[in-house]
């Protein structure tokens, strides 16, 4: 449910916000304002997802694993799967409630194109939150992970300065960061052939020599600009518009019409990137250890079984614990098999369990319990 209400809310916000951005250069930039946007909820989404999974993550180690209900690989699988058809309607939410009320009803390749990457965007925001928490102990940690990550990619994604105007080392990260892709295909499919009418105060306005006209005196100019003349065949107050179809605009971005479907497609690259990266993650953090761990203490037990065949079973049997023992309470726990290993979040319960098992021992000598 908060995941439903923050995305409408979120939609609603935006889109209302930057409401029927006109075809001026400012109302261009009102719509690459508008996506910058909706990729600040980015970080609130994998904020809600990753304290779910740590509980999730802590019951299966804690009851699944060591009864071997089901493995590691199926307990991963359904968390991520589990999380696509919530980020499918939130998806649909964020498409309804800002595509619409920011640029209005386009194109059906345009359309289905902007909902294809409103829930593209969601799902990778899901298998995000999974590989940065796949390995860490706790949300917190992997918090502080996720705002460094999300503040990078979101800095360098070319909407707050092109890339020719990145430092040069920085460069690499415009590059990299799936927001870039994101951006790139989203702005392309809103903007793309829309003629541009230059607001009053965007005009350029001058006078030309005595004699000639506007269009006369800008003509060798226009073959080369990508303006246009507001008025040229006036003699007097010559109004250019620098811009006269957004392509242009876009191109500043490095924004092309043509690369929207390729953007399209690497956005799925990273989705997948990411579910390599938590699988991985989690398999060589939480579970090969625990393989090692167990290997060992079964080839301790095999080396030490042979010299408990070995003993004397009189001496064996006179240092066993006596039922008299037992019941005076005189019992050491000492003596008593040690715990298992376990993960540290299940060590509690265990030793929980270990002291009511030798306290019905201890009141019950007559009977059998084994631990």
């Amino acid at each position: 449910m908060a995941k439903m209400l923050l995305s409408a809310l979120s939609g609603i916000f935006i889109g209302f916000s930057f409401y029927n951005a006109d075809t001026s250069l400012q109302g261009m930039q009102n719509v690459l304002f508008s996506l910058f946007m909706v990729t600040t909820i980015f970080s609130t989404l994998v904020q809600q997802i990753m304290p779910l999974f740590v509980t999730q993550r802590s019951l299966y180690e804690v009851r699944e694993r060591p009864s071997k209900s089901y493995s590691w690989k199926a307990f991963l699988a359904a968390n991520i799967v589990v999380e696509i058809p919530y980020q499918i309607v939130a998806g649909l939410l964020v498409y309804c409630t800002f595509y619409y009320p920011v640029v209005g009803i386009q194109s059906s390749e345009r359309q289905g194109l902007v909902l294809l990457l409103c829930v593209v965007f969601l799902v990778y925001a899901s298998t995000f939150a999974h590989m940065c928490i796949a390995a860490l102990p706790d949300s917190e940690t992997a918090g502080a992970i996720v705002t460094l990550l999300f503040s990078m990619s979101l800095i360098f994604n070319g909407v707050m300065q092109p890339p020719n105007a990145l430092p040069g080392f920085w460069i690499f990260m415009y590059r990299v960061s799936p927001l870039t892709y994101w951006v790139s295909s989203m702005a392309g499919a809103m903007l793309h052939g829309r003629m541009v009418e230059c607001s009053p105060d965007e005009v350029a306005r001058f006078d030309p020599p005595s004699g000639s006209s506007c269009g006369d005196y800008m003509a060798p100019y226009l073959e080369q600009a990508p303006g246009y003349l507001l008025n040229p065949d006036a003699t007097s107050d010559c109004g250019y518009c620098s811009i006269q179809v957004a392509d242009t605009f876009l191109a500043g971005s490095n924004i092309y019409w043509t690369e929207r479907w390729r953007n399209f497609g690497l956005v799925w690259v990273y989705v997948f990137f990411n579910v390599f990266v938590a699988v991985t993650l989690y398999y060589f953090v939480r579970v090969y250890p625990q393989k090692k761990t167990s290997k060992t203490s079964k080839s301790q037990k095999s080396k030490s079984s042979p010299e408990r065949r070995q003993e004397d079973p009189k001496q064996a049997h006179d240092e066993s614990p006596s039922q008299s023992d037992r019941s005076s309470g005189e019992y050491d726990n000492s003596q008593s098999p040690p715990t298992p290993f376990l993960p540290a979040a299940a060590q509690p319960f265990a030793e929980t369990f270990r002291s009511r098992q030798l306290q019905r021992v201890a009141t019950n000598p007559g009977n059998v319990y084994v631990y």
